[in-house]
């Protein structure tokens, strides 16, 4: 019997999905098990079900959390919950996405069937497009410029492959008023916008009344220039738009197919929902500022490490006024990342034992991480980020005691440091998007270890940049803000030691923990091993022959973060 619709169970629970797959197979159904949840969206694309029946009881994510990401991304198929307990709380987290039904284990198999057969709407056959009617005459591309090479030449801002293909006309025009003028004319019938941002300003004006228009007739708008600076993007992706092209790269497959399907009126609904999650991020990127500031102490101490004559009694007095970054030190102290001999029962033998430097580090450790506390439901995700920062900053030790690289002195603590907080701007994406960046990380399109690049093309901002916007509002020391904004482009800070080689880290410990290492390869900057005269293949041999001495020290060093 097959009755010709499909069921994505999504469950990492062998034994129960056996029993489903066995139950709705002898139905007629073609049930598709998914005991991997980051591959959700691929399955959904390849087998498009009916139906999606999920397990609240998933390892790393809640099924709850799964479903908020899938409805986020504009899912609209029926989804049924299984789980052990039915609570207040399960019911409340997904009260606005849209659930048809919840079902405790064990689960009534007929019950259920009966749901979701009168649950599963009618198949409905493709209606036919009839073409774009508003336009009378050929299609036409706008392009506004007031530079005079790209009026008299514009397959320089445009594909001449594109232009001979599709045999459309080219509009030019230099004022706004006449490029507004040309857009309510159906016989132009313009089908794209494509805009010369090399003035920002003059662009972000223009740009205000222009998107009017552009909102009724809903054209596509690019915007070409050499350079982007992060705040224009922003700007235009606050007013709505989301096309940005550098200009050497105009002749890219990738702008000629997207200038080919808005001239043919195709709609690029994935496209939609990706610029609907940047343009929140944007928008709510100012909640950073939210976050309570760091605990007084942190720039007391801060104070107290600039003045040489500060004594232990100094740092005890100033800590202890504290209590809850003094408990945090002492747990974290006492970890068995020190591995002392007795334990540490004040701030004064912490600061006795340790030193001066090392208890500034902890401190500042102790007030980040405490400042950056997330919800349950990311905590599995949370702890991942802050296990690999853990490796970084061990990572990063050891290159600066085996390597010249840096032969200033003391840098081996503040290497640490920088390596646990190098990436808090993924804990803030955990934290205030946590949605969006599950969508994120679901893609199947999106590797173990996302690359900045990815992100940036997702999201409309990287995890650095949010970084260094929490930096900026916590008044972090510079140098801790310069390895936050830049360990992915070293090369923006050639002069930073400590940037450099928190970016060699953090390639290494990614590397060494990666299931696809080769698709690493190429995340380490080229430029900068040339300016420090080392290669990539030594790194990787000493990142092989440390790694043992790394990972056991980095996971003691990850306990006591996460304690």
């Amino acid at each position: 019997m097959q009755n010709g619709n499909t069921i994505i169970f999504v469950s990492t629970n062998s034994s129960e999905y056996a029993m489903f797959d066995e139950y709705f197979t002898s139905k007629g159904y073609n049930f598709i098990v998914v005991d991997e949840p980051r591959s959700i969206l691929k399955h959904i694309k390849t087998h498009q079900p009916d139906v999606i029946i999920v397990d609240n009881s998933l390892k790393d994510v809640t099924g709850a959390s799964l479903i908020v990401a899938l409805r986020k991304r504009g899912l609209k198929m029926p989804i049924f919950v299984i789980a052990k307990f039915i609570d207040k709380q399960l019911l409340d987290s997904l009260q606005e996405y849209d659930v048809s039904d919840f079902f405790p284990k064990p689960v009534e198999f007929d019950k259920l069937e009966s749901l979701i057969s009168s649950t599963i709407p009618a198949k409905k056959k493709p209606v036919v497009s009839q073409g774009d009617v508003r336009a009378s005459g050929p299609p036409s591309i706008l392009v506004i410029t007031e530079n005079e090479d790209i009026i008299n030449e514009p397959s320089t801002f445009v594909p001449g492959d594109l232009l001979q293909k599709r045999k459309f006309r080219v509009i030019s025009k230099s004022d706004w008023q006449g490029s507004i003028d040309a857009l309510k004319k159906p016989a132009n019938n313009v089908r794209v916008i494509v805009v010369d941002a090399t003035n920002e300003d003059k662009t972000l004006v223009m740009t205000r009344l222009l998107r009017i228009v552009v909102a009724k007739l809903k054209i596509p708008v690019y915007f070409f220039t050499d350079v982007f600076s992060p705040q224009l993007k922003e700007s235009l992706i606050k007013l709505g738009f989301d096309n940005f092209v550098v200009r050497n790269e105009s002749g890219t497959d990738n702008l000629q197919n997207s200038l080919d399907a808005a001239l043919v009126n195709r709609p690029d609904e994935k496209k939609a929902q990706v610029f609907q999650q940047r343009r929140k991020i944007i928008r709510d990127i100012s909640s950073i500022k939210s976050l309570p500031p760091l605990p007084d102490i942190f720039l007391r101490v801060e104070k107290l490490a600039r003045d040489p004559n500060a004594t232990v009694n100094d740092y005890s007095g100033v800590i202890e006024l504290d209590p809850g970054i003094t408990a945090r030190l002492l747990r974290m102290s006492n970890s068995a990342h020190f591995s002392f001999t007795r334990k540490i029962k004040s701030v004064g033998d912490a600061v006795a034992l340790m030193g001066t430097r090392e208890i500034l580090s902890l401190v500042r450790l102790a007030c980040i991480t405490g400042t950056l506390r997330t919800s349950p439901e990311v905590e599995t995700a949370v702890k991942k980020v802050w296990e690999q920062s853990a490796y970084c900053a061990i990572t990063a030790q050891m290159i600066y005691e085996k390597t010249e690289i840096s032969k200033l002195p003391g840098l081996d603590d503040d290497l640490f440091i920088a390596g646990i907080i190098h990436d808090i701007g993924k804990i803030v994406l955990w934290k205030f998007f946590p949605d969006i960046y599950m969508s994120f990380m679901l893609n199947p399109e999106t590797g173990e270890f996302p690359q900045i690049t990815e992100e940036e093309q997702f999201l409309g901002i990287s995890h650095s940049g949010i970084g260094a916007t929490l930096a900026e509002h916590w008044h972090l020391p510079d140098f801790f803000k310069d390895v936050i904004a830049f360990h992915h482009s070293p090369m923006s800070r050639h002069d930073s030691e400590l940037v450099m080689i928190i970016h060699i880290a953090d390639f290494l410990s990614i590397l060494n923990k990666s299931e696809t290492p080769e698709s690493i390869e190429n995340r380490i900057d080229t430029k900068m091993l040339d300016k420090i005269g080392y290669t990539a293949e030594k790194f990787r041999d000493l990142g092989r022959e440390l790694a043992p001495v790394i990972k056991e020290k980095a996971e003691r060093a990850a306990r006591m973060i996460t304690g």
